[in-house]
């Protein structure tokens, strides 16, 4: 046998020898070297026994809210208030620097969530303690203890001790408490710009193998600019009364620039139609029905405030009043300037100037990592706010949206603002205004959002401003965005015979255009009855936008609305033509008039794109100036085009349509119902509601000429309007 063949005959075998061979020779290797870790290990430990403590803070719920922090979900595996009602404390290792000092990792917890701290040794007796001192740059506290420890060794370090080095860690474990030991650095990270840093053990002894402490590690990375050396009671922090006058400075400065505001909306005209699968609409109709909403405002400059409120166009079209709220003074009147296009925030200006602005970080997010930074978190009551100040650190950051940098934090973010020592806003909370579709239940992310990334939108308002989302009055607040089609939903059968199942996700998207409106955008762009409407592509939006027809429904929709179907014989009967406010409408609505989109459609087979503008639609029947005749008991709005194309009536056709009846009254009495085309009175013929209200203001009895889609009636009223 050749020997190239003998080698691929037992190549197979000879490579997990060679393995097993190899393991052989190493194991005893190996496993001496365990051995000697292990006595390494237990020899540390015994060396440091007389210096460690147990540390347990015990929490509470305060005035009903439970308790949160910093560290919640990353260090501990159950949230903090299911540790209260486990009746257990948190427990922490923690390291003796004099005999009533004791060093911990810094829990960030408000101090009203906290019932009691106690520190103790095995064997020995629970002993009360109290912050003493928060350190500036490192991430922990050193407890003060209401009586020395007994029977301690308080650690002694050596900075200049040299490596290799050791991390020591003193804690819980599987219910019991233990020392661990690894090699006190790894992974490092090289940042552009020289900086370095290692992956470490948070709330760690950094020792020499000899056991002789060099430092602390308090948090999961560490930099390698000798920081953590040396004795922890000489780091630089802030005692009690430094702690308290700092977060006295910081309520100061709240006080004054970031004020309560009360918006007032005007009342959301009522539908014609109500569905009952309203509740299906999108997330965007968020506060749709509300009249008053209180936020809070920051002062960014004397005239200007922002508002940190995500309102939908629909709701923003409502705003009439801004009302802010300086503590100690009178309200003051603000006037809307205009919406961040991509946060959840609108900026005012002031009538009358306020002092103490807030004044922006303008240091690299990086740089405050571990640093002590003051928290206020602060809620909106009514007229006031309700405040809580405390300390927060960052310790590790995400890039999100932009390639942006987001802390990571918990707590309550929507009531959460972050400052410098030095009174200088770091970050605050809103939303990012969302671009995709989303469904009703999905929530409104609010973020910490650093001021670094929100200063570029308050300089320069012409490319950051939603000019699609600002106050209306009353007739122009139905306007809509249209394209000037009817469709219908596709499914599963009509995309196969269409041959666009592969383009629709098997008829799960996509829209069948039945008619085109003379001189719409759509029938200017060529687009005719049978195209298939696919997609709209925008600018500003990564994700396209799926075409849908009033009836198509998402496929985990459909067996609720099954369900729900039979409900409809339960609701009032609405108008007979279907709603120009359809996905499509307020889709191109929510781009925003005069922004660009790209329409993907399909005709005979072929995929094509056209480029179009947000234009706004002719004024459709929801938007139609009521006209009210009180003591006939009716309503009646012009002809709109879409009324028109349902009832076949030409763009000249006389007539007014009857958008509400009054029961009781001499129109219902006569026989009157909404929803029918009153074309003449008399015999002179209808031009539009005003003048048809003009015309019933005659005495005596009126006759007039009623018309539906199937017939046409004389009616006969008597009374003056």
């Amino acid at each position: 046998m050749p020997r190239s063949t003998l080698f691929r005959t037992h190549r197979r075998w000879l490579t997990p020898a060679l393995l097993l061979c190899l393991a052989v020779i190493a194991l005893p290797a190996l496993a001496e070297e365990s051995a000697n870790e292990a006595e390494e290990t237990k020899s540390l430990a015994e060396a440091f026994a007389p210096s460690v403590a147990r540390v347990n803070v015990w929490l509470r719920y305060d005035r009903g809210e439970p308790p949160y922090g910093a560290r919640e979900g990353s260090s501990w595996s159950h949230s903090l208030a299911q540790v209260v009602r486990q009746r257990r404390a948190l427990e922490l290792g923690g390291y003796v620097l004099a005999p009533d000092r004791v060093l911990v990792r810094d829990l960030q917890i408000h101090p009203r969530f906290v019932d009691r701290i106690e520190v103790w040794r095995a064997g020995s007796d629970p002993i009360p303690a109290v912050p003493f001192a928060v350190f500036r740059e490192q991430d922990g506290v050193i407890l003060a203890l209401e009586r020395p420890l007994e029977d301690v060794k308080p650690l002694t370090f050596d900075a200049s001790a040299p490596p290799p080095y050791t991390s020591v860690y003193y804690g819980p474990r599987e219910g019991r408490w233990a020392f661990a030991t690894r090699s006190a650095f790894s992974k490092y990270t090289v940042f552009d710009g020289g900086s370095v840093s290692a992956s470490v053990w948070a709330n760690a002894l950094v020792t020499t193998k000899d056991g002789t402490a060099v430092g602390v590690t308090l948090s999961s990375t560490a930099q390698m600019d000798g920081s953590w050396r040396g004795a922890p009671l000489d780091w630089p922090a802030y005692d009690m009364p430094e702690y308290k006058a700092l977060l006295d400075r910081l309520g100061e400065t709240v006080r004054r620039a970031i004020l309560p505001v009360h918006l007032r909306f005007r009342s959301p005209k009522k539908d014609g139609e109500e569905s009952p699968f309203s509740f299906l609409r999108s997330s965007d109709d968020e506060g749709s029905k509300e009249t008053e909403r209180d936020v809070l405002g920051v002062l960014i400059d004397p005239s200007r405030l922002l508002v940190l409120t995500a309102m939908a166009p629909a709701v923003t079209a409502r705003l009439e009043t801004i009302e802010v709220r300086p503590e100690g003074g009178a309200p003051l009147v603000a006037e809307f300037a205009y919406s961040l296009k991509d946060y959840g925030a609108f900026l005012a200006r002031l009538a009358q100037p306020l002092p103490s602005p807030v004044r922006a970080a303008a240091c690299d997010p990086n740089e405050l990592r571990s640093r002590l930074l003051v928290a206020a978190y602060v809620t909106p009551q009514g007229a006031s706010s309700v405040r809580w100040f405390q300390h927060a650190r960052l310790e590790s950051w995400y890039q999100g949206w932009r390639a942006l940098l987001f802390p990571v934090l918990s707590g309550n973010p929507k009531s959460l603002f972050l400052f410098t020592p030095e009174g200088e806003m770091v970050a605050l909370p809103t939303s990012r205004r969302s671009t995709e579709q989303r469904q009703p239940w999905d929530d409104r992310e609010t973020l910490t959002m650093p001021m670094a990334h929100l200063a570029p939108a308050f300089a320069s308002p012409e490319s950051d401003a939603d000019l699609s989302n600002v106050p209306l009055s009353e007739q122009q607040e139905r306007r809509l965005a249209w394209l000037g089609v009817e469709m219908q939903a596709l499914n599963r059968e009509l995309a196969r015979a269409n041959e666009v199942a592969h383009l629709t996700r098997d008829g799960k998207s996509g829209a069948l255009v039945s008619f085109v409106y003379p001189d719409s955008p759509a029938a200017k762009a060529g687009i005719e009855p049978g195209a298939i409407l696919l997609r709209i592509h925008t600018p500003e939006r990564p994700k396209p936008i799926d075409v849908a027809a009033p009836g198509g429904v998402p496929d985990y929709m459909s067996d609720l609305m099954n369900q729900m179907e039979k409900l409809r014989a339960g609701f009032p009967r609405g108008r007979p033509w279907p709603s120009v406010e359809n996905v499509l409408n307020r889709q191109l609505t929510s781009i925003g008039f005069e922004n660009p989109f790209t329409l993907e459609y399909v005709v005979d087979g072929d995929v094509k794109k056209q480029d179009f503008v947000v234009t706004e639609g002719p004024t459709h029947f929801e938007a139609a100036l009521p006209i009210e005749l009180e003591a006939l008991g009716f309503t009646v709005k012009d002809l709109t085009y879409e009324v028109r194309r349902y009832f076949q009536l030409a763009d000249d056709a006389p007539g007014v349509i009857l958008a509400e009846v009054e029961r009781g009254k001499p129109a219902s009495v006569a026989g009157l119902v909404p929803f029918e085309i009153i074309t003449h009175v008399g015999s002179e013929g209808v031009a539009d509601a005003a003048a048809f209200a003009k015309s019933m203001k005659q005495e005596g009895e009126l006759e007039l000429t009623v018309k539906n889609r199937t017939r046409e009636r004389i009616v006969k009223i008597k009374g003056k309007p």
